[in-house]
């Protein structure tokens, strides 16, 4: 299995290869080259590869054409997302604005 077809396997979803390359890219440059999964060297990188595909992917915009559509479960994708950032320790805050007005 190389890395490509381990981050593939975590997304669950399909990406192209140049998003692909561009998620490696930005985590650690050397992976892009490296073309065999070893799950000891490799399992943290790709899970935090994987967060930057899914987070890539909610970006992308809904497509209709005639009866022809595509749609991403964003729902779903953001609890992959979640359970990913706690496997990885990187679990980052809701972006969500709060009403703190109780505390002044």
């Amino acid at each position: 299995m190389t890395i490509k077809e381990a981050i593939l396997a975590v997304v669950q979803l399909d990406a192209d290869d140049i998003l692909l390359d561009k998620a490696l890219s930005d985590i650690d440059e050397t992976l892009i080259k490296e073309e065999d999964y070893d799950k000891t060297l490799h399992e943290a990188t790709v899970d935090l590869v994987a967060i930057n595909v899914l987070n890539s992917l909610m970006m992308l915009a809904d497509i209709s054409e005639g009866d022809y559509s595509i749609k991403y479960d964003k729902a779903s994708m953001l609890r992959r997302i979640s359970s990913l950032e706690i496997v990885t320790g990187t679990v980052v805050t809701s972006g969500a604005v709060k009403d703190v007005s109780y505390l002044w």
